[in-house]
């Protein structure tokens, strides 16, 4: 199994592939003590799907800022979605300045500048993270200060080797969400 995240029109793709648990877990055991079964995977779903869509957008990042920055006030809502998602070369993109390894460099503001980066995603990924709820995790992991540990681990993990354990995850979720 593998899962694929789209890099570009051309084909490139990033593949994640390995396991979680032994070589990649994002909460140790003290930290996922403060979380059941299922709000852990609520907190660890999220930051795998931001981490993919971080890795897909990275290599286009600064042409996306240029154009938000020319386009900004002049367009807005769906149609600066649409133009910045086609300088992406994908169906959404970030206008954020914060890439996922800058949410390490504050760890007293993590929540803040993760909202603000979430904030930067075009519509159609702030629905994703609206669903999750994202931002009441986020809020929860902050206060039982888990956060930045959280956001640390992802950034540091080699998500090529987890590939195996993002699967079952997004499988059991699935099945329970269908349940």
């Amino acid at each position: 199994h593998t899962l694929r995240c789209t890099a570009n029109a051309g084909g490139e793709s990033l593949a994640i592939r390995g396991r979680i648990g032994m070589r990649f877990s994002p909460l140790n055991e003290q930290e996922s003590r403060t979380f059941k079964p299922p709000q852990y995977e609520r907190v660890m779903l999220p930051p795998v799907v931001l981490r993919c869509f971080d890795c897909v957008l990275k290599r286009i990042k600064d042409a996306v800022l240029t154009n938000y920055a020319q386009y900004q006030g002049k367009l807005e809502g769906d149609a600066l979605d649409s133009v910045l998602n086609k300088i992406s070369g994908q169906r959404f993109h970030n206008h954020s300045p914060l890439g996922f390894d800058k949410l390490k460099g504050d760890p007293g503001n993590a929540h803040l500048h993760l909202v603000f980066y979430i904030s930067g995603f075009s519509e159609n990924v702030r629905k994703i993270f609206e669903h999750f709820e994202f931002g009441s995790e986020i809020e929860r992991m902050r206060e039982h200060d888990n956060l930045f540990l959280v956001i640390k681990r992802f950034c540091d993990a080699d998500l090529k080797r987890a590939e195996e354990g993002i699967v079952r995850l997004l499988r059991k979720v699935t099945a329970e969400a269908r349940a």
